[in-house]
């Protein structure tokens, strides 16, 4: 079907009876208003407002409490000084872990050549001698008050 040119009377003639309508119905009429609304970037028929939330039933690991609302999940967090898990809480905790390993080492490595430097050149050979000799050495960390 060619229809008119919109907004004739014969478009929305032919419109109408298009989709099933008859001209002077009060149907007819809501219809082709929702139609030269839509045309004109208006708007008369607004779309339901459906919400979907998701299921929430858990007994709160911290405190014992039953939690079925999104509010008594947020209530909990807040009440156990808590906050929502993101995923990327576990590669921010790997990637701050890495970056204190290798800030340890470098510090390591610095105190190691600092210390070495200033030894005397007598002990520097003896070192040296012990390690050709097969000495392994094995790095132990002591605490403040001298345990491991």
């Amino acid at each position: 079907m060619i229809f008119a040119d919109y907004g004739t009377p014969e478009f929305k003639a032919q419109w109408l009876e298009h989709w099933g309508y008859v001209d002077g119905t009060p149907e007819a009429a809501e219809a082709w208003e929702a139609k030269a609304a839509m045309m004109e970037g208006r708007h008369l028929r607004r779309a339901p407002m459906i919400f979907v939330s998701q299921d929430i039933h858990y007994q709160s690991p911290i405190d014992g409490r039953v939690i079925r609302t999104k509010h008594e999940r947020e209530d909990d967090l807040k009440r156990n000084g808590c906050i929502e898990y993101d995923p990327e809480m576990k590669k921010d905790s790997r990637r701050r872990l890495e970056e204190a390993d290798a800030a340890l080492d470098r510090s390591i490595d610095e105190s190691v050549e600092r210390d070495f430097s200033k030894m005397p050149s007598a002990k520097k050979e003896r070192l040296a001698n012990e390690l050709n000799a097969g000495l392994t050495v094995e790095p132990v960390r002591l605490t403040a008050n001298g345990g491991a």
